[in-house]
């Protein structure tokens, strides 16, 4: 998934990063 959002803003990775971490999360 990380590869597929080359242009994202360092708050919208990272809250994509986190919900990749814990994905019985959702954002």
């Amino acid at each position: 998934m990380r590869g597929k959002l080359p242009k994202l803003s360092p708050t919208m990775r990272a809250k994509l990063e986190h919900s990749e971490m814990h994905p019985t999360k959702s954002i």
